[in-house]
């Protein structure tokens, strides 16, 4: 369920940075607040690292810090590696502040991140990535290889070829960050795994543990906050059964850009809710981005605020405000939406409610998630309405991988086993 927050044209990225196929240019990115400065450039690395009938490259981007560093082959200067994963490297370089300043000045370490191959500006075959021919270049095994050439050019440029390598990366991330240190020990001497779902694979015994610490940030921020959530996302499985004109009703009432108009779009709405209170626990950091600081705490303090603060528009039909339960119903919906627009309402611009606004197919950095959480990084991640606050939804992958194969158009093979049984994590 994992969303993006941010997006990176590759045109704009490619005219910005004046790439050709054979020189790219340094960027520097000053320095804020939030994050200290860094510089952004390419480097070719191999397309396909398992076959041997080509030499066949494209550009990968990685960003990098050596402001800390003391450069030279007979130091011992460690170089902190960000392994990138599900978004562009530069949201997740100045979003790992930890790292890239506070742990860089510490230990006075060099810091490179490394963009994962088809995310942000790194897509090998720019809008045709995404093509049957060329999807399969997509899985984690490549993903990895380009880390460590990219590692590799990295130490050998800047004379950091005896710096010990520490990796790090959370999530999806953090299952890579852990990979490396597996795959490629005599490269890598360490790694932080943050959050990585090593339990969260198909199969595995844990399916409810992921929501139901979710459900626990909120409920440790406040019970109140917790309770006001759970609430109104129960209260919402009542909107099945409305009739067209109280699905015009409650869209009034809700601020829906677009009305629900059948049953179908009430799981849309849900989807919409779940993966925005999702993502501001995954990205609560205590300082500002695009988000405030503490995006889950403003979140449930806008949700609470609301709470009994709820009224009816203007023109609202008389058959539907003479129904008290559906009122409520409609009334303990309304803080959750409050405490998501703190993530889809980031600008503060937004006149209605969008609930399509995070579309999973709605841009290649998302195409290339949708590809390999419904392929080979499968989780059996769920709900039970009980010890988390949302629904009820066992697994079923059958859904998924019929949305996918109809947004790109040919079929694709599941393999849930894939992954734990190449790199461990059953048991």
């Amino acid at each position: 369920m994992a969303k993006i927050l941010f997006r990176c044209s590759l045109l704009v990225t490619f005219l910005v940075f004046g790439l050709t196929t054979d020189t790219y240019g340094i960027t520097e990115v000053p320095a804020t607040p939030y994050y200290s400065a860094y510089n952004i450039t390419f480097t070719d690395v191999t397309l396909d690292h398992f076959r041997f009938q080509s030499n066949t490259t494209f550009p990968l981007r990685y960003v990098y810090n050596l402001q800390s560093a003391e450069v030279g082959s007979s130091k011992n200067t460690p170089l902190f590696v960000l392994v990138g994963c599900e978004a562009t490297i530069t949201t997740f370089f100045e979003a790992a502040g930890f790292v890239s300043t506070t742990l860089r000045k510490q230990f006075g370490a060099a810091v490179l991140g490394v963009e994962h191959r088809y995310f942000g500006a790194s897509t090998p075959f720019g809008d045709q990535s995404f093509t049957e021919d060329h999807i399969p270049y997509l899985t984690v095994e490549q993903a990895l290889a380009d880390y460590v050439e990219v590692i590799q050019m990295f130490k050998n440029a800047h004379g950091l070829q005896d710096s010990p390598v520490v990796t790090f990366g959370g999530s999806y991330c953090g299952l890579l960050s852990s990979y490396m240190r597996m795959r490629y020990p005599w490269l890598v001497d360490g790694a932080i795994a943050s959050a990585a779902p090593y339990r969260g694979f198909v199969g595995t015994d844990e399916p409810y543990a992921y929501f139901q610490a979710l459900t626990e940030d909120y409920r440790n921020y406040n019970p109140q906050c917790e309770t006001v959530l759970r609430t109104g996302i129960q209260s919402l499985k009542n909107f099945f059964t409305l009739t067209p004109g109280e699905f015009t009703d409650v869209s009034q009432q809700l601020n829906l850009c677009k009305p629900l108009s059948k049953a179908l779009e009430v799981s849309d709405m849900y989807g919409w809710i779940s993966s925005a209170l999702l993502s501001l626990a995954l990205f609560d950091y205590p300082y500002k981005l695009e988000m405030p600081a503490n995006p889950l705490n403003v979140a449930c303090e806008r949700a609470m605020a609301s709470e009994s603060t709820t009224s009816l528009p203007s023109g609202a039909n008389s058959r539907f405000l003479s129904d008290d339960g559906l009122q409520n119903n409609v009334d303990n919906v309304k803080p959750v939406l409050d405490a998501v627009n703190v993530f889809y309402n980031r600008t503060e611009t937004n006149t209605c409610n969008d609930i399509y606004s995070l579309d999973e197919f709605g841009s290649l950095d998302t195409t290339a998630w949708a590809y390999i959480s419904g392929t080979s990084f499968l989780l059996d991640i769920t709900t039970n309405g009980v010890t988390d606050m949302f629904w009820d939804l066992p697994l079923d992958l059958k859904p998924r991988k019929e949305l996918l194969e109809k947004k790109l158009g040919f079929p694709i093979t599941q393999r849930p086993d894939w992954l734990p049984n190449n790199f461990g994590g059953r048991n």
